[in-house]
């Protein structure tokens, strides 16, 4: 699939290093073509070569051949880790050790749903992996970013298991619809599905104001639940639960968000300038965006601090947002995942509280129909060999503290803006950006996540 990219800010520099350079591309396309200049980009990474390196990589872990396993690995590497609920983050020596650990048991690793996408600076490859040695076996997304060495090797430069469900105790979390509420993105889209399938679209790549990648969709190839958004009356609400405007699907469009790998920058800009034209960076970078695409309806205008989108049928909820009392964070500091992270900081020589202070911290208490709720969501450390934990929680506080969340494994990290009663079951969601939780069996967990990819070296 190929779609909209949602480019950051990102520095150049003259080598694939996780040093960077202080040149910095601008952070849309421009509105007009551009030629390629004098010195040209690299050719695209061939797909074929990916797949060598991939197949190498799983025959080096089925096969226990740890020196073949890590010759994949480039020197300027990130890997986070993922077992259940707990997330590590490593550079290059810090994963060797830990793979080291790993390959001393025997293991059996396969995957399905391959995707690759290239360009002329990186590759990635994202697949449905299942793990097992002995005993233990999970499954879940990963992704695996490659880039050419300067002596033109291509090699692993960020490995991410994107989510672990341990087999044994896999949760159910179901999906969320849009029609009782949708997430805005960009102020003027909002987000109806993830699960496009190629037949909806049509047309080539284009660069987008909100999204700077999109293509059109074939309108009768849409399901009718999709279908039935054009021309549809929407409300837009923001944290606060306010109307901040009342606006009208215009049409239907398929984007893609994406932060490019380095590399792949260095290859698309130099001195701030492109150097392909807007066609050739937009479909790279709907390449590159994989997983992210979704369908979206664009709204007739631009709505300012619109979080989500309904309806409307529906009423405004209006929501109360205040600071954190400290009986939350007492309640919030007992929790076993929170004390296990505790220990891991204390024995990396920390002292103090692992979440506190941080600038990845965001606490809140909601106030929503008649009920007091208090959301923690924290990340600490740089990750990359050293210290790095994250977790976050809900509490009833109407009466007492009561977690609303998994105390042990909350699922991925998640920090809500507003709080609402979507589904008019009594029972509250939470919302994100990107994200939304509700109630799963009696414990509120992340239903729908859509978290653009980040494929931009960290360590």
């Amino acid at each position: 699939m190929k779609h909209a990219l949602l480019i950051l800010l990102v520095v150049l520099f003259p080598i694939m290093g996780c040093e960077k350079a202080d040149d910095k591309p601008k952070p849309s396309i421009p509105a007009t073509p551009v030629k390629a200049t004098a010195e040209a980009p690299a050719p695209t990474i061939a797909e074929s070569e990916v797949e060598v390196v991939f197949d190498a990589w799983l025959n080096a872990q089925n096969s226990g051949d740890f020196d073949a396993y890590m010759a994949l690995y480039g020197p300027k590497f990130k890997g986070t880790k993922r077992v259940g609920p707990k997330t590590t983050s490593f550079n290059r020596e810090g994963w060797k050790a830990d793979r080291g650990r790993m390959f001393q048991k025997e293991m059996k690793v396969s995957s399905g749903d391959i995707d690759i996408a290239v360009s002329a600076g990186s590759a990635v490859i994202r697949f449905q992996q299942t793990w097992e040695s002995g005993r233990y076996k999970d499954t879940g997304p990963k992704q695996l970013i490659l880039t050419k060495s300067e002596d033109g090797k291509l090699l692993i430069t960020g490995e991410e298991m994107l989510k672990s469900t341990v087999l044994s105790a896999s949760k159910s979390t179901g999906g969320f619809d849009p029609n009782e509420l949708a997430l805005v993105h960009g102020g003027q889209y909002i987000i109806l599905t993830d699960k496009v399938e190629d037949s909806w679209m049509k047309g080539n790549v284009q660069t987008d104001e909100l999204a700077d990648a999109a293509r059109g969709v074939e309108f009768p190839n849409l399901p009718v639940e999709f279908r039935q958004w054009k021309g549809q009356n929407v409300m837009v609400f923001d944290a606060a639960g306010e109307a901040v405007c009342k606006q009208k699907v215009m049409g239907l469009r398929v984007i893609a968000r994406v932060t490019p790998h380095f590399a792949t920058m260095q290859e698309w800009y130099k001195d701030g300038k492109p150097r392909k034209n807007e066609k050739e960076i937009a479909q790279e970078a709907f390449d590159l965006a994989g997983w992210s695409v979704v369908l979206v309806g664009k709204l007739d205008a631009k709505c300012k601090d619109g979080v989500y989108a309904r309806t409307l049928a529906f009423q405004p909820q209006k929501v109360g947002i205040k600071t954190l009392p400290k009986k939350a964070a007492d309640a919030f500091n007992e929790l076993p995942g929170v004390q296990r992270i505790q220990k891991e900081y204390e024995a990396s020589g920390h002292d103090g509280l692992w979440w506190e202070g941080e600038e990845r911290l965001s606490a809140k208490t909601f106030e929503h129909a008649g009920k007091t709720y208090a959301a923690i969501s924290a990340a600490a450390g740089p990750g990359c060999g050293e210290f790095y934990g994250e977790f976050w929680a809900i509490l009833d506080m109407t009466e007492g503290a009561k977690l609303l969340t998994d105390g042990e494994d909350p699922g991925p990290l998640f920090a809500p803006l507003t709080v609402v009663d979507a589904d008019t079951d009594g029972q509250p969601e939470f919302v994100s950006a990107h994200q939304i939780a509700r109630n799963v069996n009696g414990t509120w967990r992340v239903v729908t996540d859509l978290t653009p990819p980040n494929l931009d070296c960290g360590c």
